[in-house]
C-alpha cells in the first residue's frame, strides 16, 4: 500500500524501477539474469584486483614488524540477560537479511527465544565455529550515478541476518575490551571507542594543523582512498595478525570460521510496466526446507517459532575480505592495517 502511495506522491524508491543492463552489445532485461550478472560482476571485480596485487610482496612482510602481545584473549560465556539487552537496542529498520526476518520481530520474540539463542551462541564461541547459515549475505545493488545500463555504476550493499549481527556484537564487545585493556589500540584511534567519533578525529587533525602553523612549518596532507578496501583483505595475513595481538586458540579458529565459506546472493526489486506492482528477484540460490529433521539449531529455532523460513545459499562464494554491513568488519579492517 505504501509503495503505491509513495509512487502517487512522486516518492518512488531508486531500486523500484525496471532495471536493465547493457552487457557488450546486448540489453539484458530478464530480472533473474540481471541478478546473476551483478553477482558475478561484484565478485569477479574483487578477484581481479587481488590478482593484480598478489605478486607485489606486500603480504609476505606484513606481520614481521608487529609487536606480539604476551596475553591471550579470554571469551567469557554469554548470558541470557546479555542477549536480551542487545536485542532490545536493535534499530527498528525495515531492512532484513536473507531470511527476511526483521529486527522488530526478534525484539518482540526475544523473551521466548533467549534460551536457545544463548545456548547456540555459547556453542559457537566455545567450539570456534561460526554457523555457515549465518554467513550468507543478501546484497542489493545501489545505483550511484551515470548510465543506468552500465553495470559499473552499481555498488553492492550487503545486509546480514539479525542473528548474525547479535553473535558478532557479542564477540565485538569481548574483543574490544581486550584490545583496550592490553593497549593494542592506539590513543589516536577514534573509531570503536566510547566518547570518540569522526568529530573528535577532525578536532585532533585541526589541532595538529594549528600547532604546525604556529611553529611556522610547512604542512603536507596525504589522503588515500583505498579501492575495495574491505573486499581485498587477505585472510591468512589477518589471522596471523590477530594471533600476534593475543587472539589465539579457539578464538582464532572462530575468526577463521567466520571469514571462510561466506556466500552472497543478489536481490533486486523491479516495477512492472505500469509501475504499480514491485517484484523481488534473487540470484541463483539453493533452498532448504526448514522442517527437515537435520536442521541446524538456528533453522530449528525459527521453525519452532512458526516462522516460514527458507535459507538461500548462493553459489557465489566470497574468498577474501571482511563482510560489508557486519559488526566485526570495521574492527578487523583496522587491526589488519594497524
Amino acid at each position: 500500500m505504501w509503495q503505491l502511495i509513495n509512487r502517487e506522491n512522486g516518492k518512488t524508491q531508486e531500486d523500484d524501477y525496471k532495471l536493465e543492463l547493457k552487457i557488450g552489445n546486448n540489453i539484458i532485461s530478464n530480472p533473474t539474469e540481471i541478478t546473476e550478472k551483478l553477482n558475478m560482476y561484484f565478485t569477479n571485480t574483487v578477484a581481479e584486483l587481488v590478482q593484480q596485487n598478489i605478486n607485489k610482496g606486500s603480504y609476505n612482510n606484513s606481520c614481521q614488524e608487529i609487536k606480539h602481545c604476551p596475553n591471550s584473549v579470554f571469551i567469557s560465556p554469554v548470558t541470557e540477560e546479555e542477549v536480551v539487552s542487545l536485542a532490545k537496542i536493535l534499530k527498528d529498520e525495515l531492512t532484513a537479511g536473507y531470511d527476511d526476518i526483521h529486527k522488530s520481530l526478534v525484539k518482540q520474540c526475544i523473551q521466548l527465544i533467549k534460551g536457545p539463542l544463548t545456548h547456540i551462541y555459547n556453542l559457537s564461541l566455545q567450539s570456534g565455529v561460526f554457523p555457515d547459515e549465518l554467513k550468507l549475505a543478501k546484497v542489493k545493488p545501489l545505483y550511484k550515478k551515470g548510465d543506468r545500463y552500465d553495470i559499473q555504476n552499481y555498488r553492492p550493499i550487503s545486509i546480514i541476518s539479525v542473528f548474525a549481527k547479535l553473535l558478532e556484537t557479542l564477540m565485538f564487545n569481548r574483543l574490544i575490551l581486550f584490545l583496550f585493556e592490553r593497549r593494542i589500540l592506539t590513543e589516536a584511534q577514534n573509531g570503536f571507542r566510547k566518547r570518540k567519533c569522526i568529530e573528535t578525529a577532525v578536532q585532533s587533525f585541526i589541532k595538529l594543523i594549528q600547532e604546525a602553523l604556529d611553529k611556522g612549518v610547512h604542512l603536507i596532507g596525504i589522503f588515500i582512498d583505498l579501492t575495495k578496501a574491505y573486499d581485498t583483505l587477505n585472510h591468512k595475513v589477518l589471522l596471523e595478525k590477530l594471533s600476534s595481538y593475543g587472539i589465539t586458540g579457539i578464538t582464532n579458529l572462530w575468526f577463521k570460521s567466520y571469514l571462510t565459506n561466506r556466500r552472497q546472493c543478489i536481490e533486486t526489486n523491479q516495477s512492472d510496466s505500469s509501475n504499480v506492482m514491485v517484484s523481488r528477484y534473487r540470484s541463483s540460490c539453493m533452498e532448504i526446507n526448514p522442517l527437515n529433521a537435520e536442521l541446524n539449531p538456528i533453522c530449528y529455532l525459527l521453525a519452532l517459532l512458526g516462522v516460514h523460513h527458507f535459507l538461500h545459499v548462493s553459489r557465489i562464494r566470497v574468498k577474501q575480505g571482511v563482510p560489508h554491513g557486519s559488526v566485526l568488519g570495521p574492527l578487523l579492517f583496522f587491526l589488519y592495517n594497524k
